[in-house]
């Protein structure tokens, strides 16, 4: 590396390919001894302080080539003639996947890619598996002609007549009765009540939105309620938040 800059408004661009500039992933690995003699300075940001010092003191650094040379060695599953086979591949298509989920839309960006049938991020992998901590809920259920399509859903969910797409269901969340949930993240112990419409939505943990609320379908509207709106048109309601109609 010969220079680091951070943040800056007009970024150096790659040398023959003005449209293309490389970012830092905020990820670093420094030897104990050398990290230890450089924040003797009292610096204390890496990108800011502590990176620009060390290429100007004559250290050695370094970058990866994250994009180009990350592998993720895991097996691909494909059907074909009717047969589900797993071939096992060298790197996987998600190997040089990477979000900064820093703002509400690459939050909602990040998570939208993890559904579909070929999801940009797999969390299905087999030699890297993806754990979290769960709750001990009951399985999913989906009655009274509910339906689920391109969607995750996690422990405890029911889905009770309700049609959700393109969504991701945290646990213990309650679709009811002729609800609409489309591109939106319902999260932990959300109720939504029969005859609500949520699209393009964020649901915060332990809301409840009452029967006959409509989320997503007039930003002016969802603005004029108090919602928070992203630059994307994202509508965020509040954790713990009781939405009623009118």
């Amino acid at each position: 590396m010969i220079g680091f800059e951070e943040k800056p408004e007009v970024p150096k661009t790659i040398p023959h390919d003005p449209e293309f500039a490389f970012s830092s992933m905020g990820v670093y690995i420094f030897k104990a001894s050398t990290l230890k003699r450089i924040l003797e300075d009292e610096l204390d940001d890496f990108g800011r302080d502590v990176i620009p010092a060390m290429l100007s003191g004559g250290f050695r650094v370094y970058a990866y080539d994250y994009y180009e040379e990350n592998e993720i060695e895991d097996f691909v599953v494909e059907v074909e003639d009717g047969k589900r086979r797993k071939t096992l591949v060298k790197r996987t298509g998600d190997s040089s996947y990477w979000r900064d989920v820093g703002s509400i839309d690459s939050y909602y960006e990040a998570s939208m890619d993890l559904v579909g049938i070929n999801p940009t991020f797999n969390v299905y992998g087999e030699k890297w598996p993806l754990r979290s901590y769960q709750r001990t809920l009951p399985p999913v259920k989906c009655v009274m002609g509910g339906g689920i399509s391109d969607s995750i859903l996690c422990d405890g969910c029911i889905v009770s007549g309700g049609r959700v797409w393109r969504s991701i269901l945290s646990p213990n969340a309650v679709v009811e009765r002729d609800a609409s949930i489309e591109e939106s993240i319902i999260l932990d112990d959300v109720v939504i009540e029969p005859n609500v419409r949520i699209r393009r939505a964020i649901i915060d943990k332990e809301s409840v939105i009452k029967s006959g609320v409509s989320i997503g379908f007039n930003i002016q509207e969802d603005r004029r309620r108090g919602f928070t709106i992203s630059d994307n048109g994202v509508v965020v309601i509040a954790k713990g938040s009781e939405i009623n109609s009118g």
